[in-house]
């Protein structure tokens, strides 16, 4: 990149995914795509979930193998 700005001929040569409609517009009625927001995010909060359970078995591991065999210090 040159980090010029593109000529009026470049702009004008130039074709978007977004010409289409099928690209960008939701297909189905108001009441299918109502349905598919009321199943909500799973995979999200599955996912999210999962890493906090994670982090926390890590620190869990951490203080019962490591930090509590030492006793205390001092």
């Amino acid at each position: 990149m040159t980090g010029s700005e593109p000529t009026r001929s470049q702009l004008e040569d130039h074709v978007s995914c977004a010409v289409r409609a099928e690209n960008v517009a939701a297909h189905g009625d108001q009441d299918e795509i109502m349905a598919i927001a009321a199943k909500g995010p799973k995979g999200a909060l599955t996912l999210a979930g999962l890493s906090v359970t994670i982090v926390l078995s890590i620190w869990l591991a951490f203080f019962l193998f490591i930090y509590l065999p030492r006793g205390a210090v001092g």
